[in-house]
């Protein structure tokens, strides 16, 4: 308690002390801010009641009169409750919301894992077997088998072509048949080249020509630009909850802030491992 330049008598502290705890009576905080806030309240009481002495008032009007100008201990209470209520929701909601953005952010990611393969300039495994296999193994190359592949993913491939990779560029073979030859060579960049060699030694040219509209290759950017914006709306949410949740355990402090925004949820930890050990040491 703050020290006047007045002594008070124990029967007047103890007066003071008595209604101090009684306003902050049934405010379900931290220990250390009930404590913070009886002590800053002694003080300012106190002080009140110390001017008022000095100015003729006995030391029960003095009180009686600070008391007037405080107000009602039920009101106090029901106000700072009321104080804290806001302040707890205005913190909850914003935890919240960081957890919100950080369940979206790591779903999202998810998907873009999982739709990625399917999003993308690949060829199919079947596609792989049933052409590049064969040629690597000397088989023959079934057409009916390749046509079907072409059928069944006709919304992402339009055709398939094997050349001679040291003939004379004609092509030896297309699927499906009568597709435009026309058509194969104006197309400079929608499709995908691989080689492979026979047991003869022969390679080969095996070009799939793509559909680029079957691939729906926005999806994946979309959903990655998805993940990053809403971990990022993450990242700041919960560095700013830190900071209120450090402000009201009279602990904030710059390089706390620091901390908060760089290291994130290992940042509170840290914080939380520090308060901790501060107040058994504080109160060994």
């Amino acid at each position: 308690m703050m020290e006047s330049n007045m002594n008070i008598s124990k029967e007047l502290s103890d007066r003071i002390k008595k209604f101090v705890k009684k306003c902050s009576k049934n405010i379900s905080e931290d220990k250390t801010v009930v404590k913070d806030f009886e002590d800053e309240m002694s003080v300012n009481l106190e002080s009140s009641i110390v001017e008022l002495i000095k100015e003729g008032h006995s030391e029960e009007e003095a009180f009686n009169i600070a008391i007037k100008r405080f107000g009602d201990a039920n009101q106090i209470q029901n106000e700072l409750i009321g104080i804290f209520k806001i302040e707890k929701k205005f913190e909850k909601v914003i935890l919240m919301a960081a957890i919100v953005s950080l369940i979206v952010s790591l779903m999202t990611f998810t998907v873009h894992r999982i739709v990625h393969k399917d999003f993308s300039l690949i060829v199919p495994a079947e596609f792989e077997a049933a052409v590049n296999e064969k040629i690597k193994s000397g088989e023959d190359i079934s057409s009916e088998e390749v046509n079907k592949l072409i059928t069944k993913y006709k919304s992402k491939f339009r055709y398939v072509t094997l050349t001679k990779t040291a003939g004379n560029g004609e092509l030896d073979t297309i699927y499906p048949e009568g597709f435009s030859i026309e058509e194969i060579k104006n197309d400079t960049e929608d499709f995908l080249s691989t080689y492979v060699r026979s047991p003869e030694g022969i390679e080969w040219t095996l070009r799939f020509g793509f559909n680029l509209d079957g691939f729906h290759l926005g999806v994946p950017i979309l959903l990655r630009q998805i993940a990053v914006s809403t971990l990022a709306v993450y990242w700041v949410l919960f560095g700013v909850w830190s900071v209120i949740y450090a402000f009201h355990k009279k602990r904030l402090g710059f390089p706390w802030i620091i901390v908060f925004f760089t290291l994130n949820i290992v940042g509170y930890i840290i914080f939380e491992l520090d308060y901790k050990m501060k107040l058994k040491l504080k109160t060994a």
